[in-house]
C-alpha cells in the first residue's frame, strides 16, 4: 500500500511540475509579442510564432519583410488600444487568450488568440478580431479562435 501511495505521489508531482514548468503565460507572451512589433523587431516576432506560421511566413519572405507581407499580423499590437480585461485558459499543449477593450477609435473590440506549447514556450498560432456594437457584447470568458482552412 505504501508503494502505491508513493507511486501516486510521484506521478502527481511530475504532473504538477509539468503543468507549472512554463512560467511565461500566454498573456505575457502576447505582451512581449506586442512590444517586439512596436520596436519593429520582426525577427524576434517571427520567432514567437508557431512552427506552422513560421514556415508559412519564411517560405516566400524574410523577417525583415514581415510588416510588408503580413500587415494584419504585424499590427496585432494596435487592435486593442485600451485593454479592459483579459481571460486566459491554459492546457498542456494549447492555451487561449481573450482580450476585451477599445480600439484607437474608442470602439469596443475583442481579440482572441490561440497559442501552442512548442518545447515549453507559448507560440502564437491564431488570432481573431471581433468589433462590437457596445461593451455589453464583450465576452465574459475565453474564446479560442479556430485556424482558417487554407
Amino acid at each position: 500500500m505504501k508503494n502505491r501511495q508513493l507511486s501516486l505521489f510521484i506521478i502527481l508531482s511530475i504532473c504538477i511540475c509539468a503543468c507549472t514548468s512554463n512560467q511565461i503565460t500566454p498573456y505575457k507572451t502576447y505582451r512581449t509579442f506586442s512590444a517586439t512589433l512596436e520596436n519593429k523587431n520582426y525577427s524576434s516576432a517571427v520567432d514567437m510564432l508557431s512552427h506552422q506560421n513560421r514556415d508559412y511566413i519564411l517560405k516566400d519572405s524574410t523577417p525583415s519583410e514581415f510588416e510588408y507581407y503580413f500587415p494584419f499580423l504585424s499590427s496585432v499590437n494596435t487592435f486593442i488600444a485600451n485593454e479592459t480585461v483579459h481571460y486566459q485558459e491554459n492546457g498542456l499543449l494549447k492555451a487561449c487568450l481573450t482580450i476585451n477593450g477599445y480600439n484607437s477609435n474608442k470602439k469596443p473590440a475583442t481579440m482572441n488568440l490561440k497559442f501552442l506549447n512548442e518545447k515549453g514556450n507559448w507560440k502564437l498560432d491564431c488570432i481573431g478580431i471581433i468589433y462590437h456594437e457596445s461593451e455589453d457584447d464583450f465576452p465574459q470568458a475565453v474564446i479560442c479562435p479556430q485556424r482558417p482552412e487554407w
